[in-house]
């Protein structure tokens, strides 16, 4: 009978040192395993604030303005632009606005974009076209100014066609299609 208890005791304290050795293991695990991701999202996927504008060449108004901040929320704002400085707190009065958190894989793609902007040494050239649409991109108060529509094959132009299709407000860029509906509408008349 003693020999019973003390085996039962026995049994009882390996089966409590077994599970509670496996819990901290596991709980060290888990520790560990947060850390090396908090490691991996702030050094690989780190987001720099961006702002990017586009607005219709020579005009103020149906300008759209999408800010994305570290935390990975784009915000987005149609407005009347009040400013020629994208970093200028007045830069739009938005009519409308709107915003979301991007997801993990959007957070991605966008970072790798603005790496390849700051890496890249492209000189990006702007001609002044009359029903155009103008970009305005700033990264770490860096500005890179260039035409909607050009670029569009490399890291600029792809940025803001990711800015676009992230937008939780709809942006209507109607680049092109008044001069193709003006030609339409001066054949019927001739």
């Amino acid at each position: 009978m003693i020999k019973e208890s003390v085996l039962m005791k026995a049994l009882l304290l390996m089966f409590l040192t077994f599970f509670s050795g496996c819990y901290s293991d596991n709980e060290n695990n888990k520790k560990l395993e947060e850390k090396d991701m908090s490691l991996i999202t702030s050094k690989d996927n780190e987001i720099k604030p961006v702002k990017l504008a586009i607005f219709p060449i020579g005009m103020a108004s149906n300008t759209y303005f999408f800010e994305l901040s570290s935390d990975g929320i784009i915000e987005v704002k149609v407005g009347i632009r009040r400013s020629i400085d994208i970093e200028d707190a007045n830069f739009i009065e938005p009519s409308e606005s709107m915003n979301k958190k991007l997801s993990t894989p959007e957070q991605e793609s966008i970072v790798k974009l603005v790496e390849e902007i700051e890496k890249d040494k492209t000189v990006l050239e702007k001609a002044l076209r009359k029903g155009g649409w103008e970009v305005i991109i700033s990264i770490d108060n860096n500005k890179y100014n260039f035409n909607y529509g050009d670029y569009m094959d490399i890291s600029y132009g792809k940025l803001v066609k990711l800015m676009i299709e992230y937008s939780p407000l709809e942006v209507d860029i109607h680049a092109h299609k008044p001069l193709n509906h003006f030609r339409q509408f001066s054949l019927k008349l001739i």
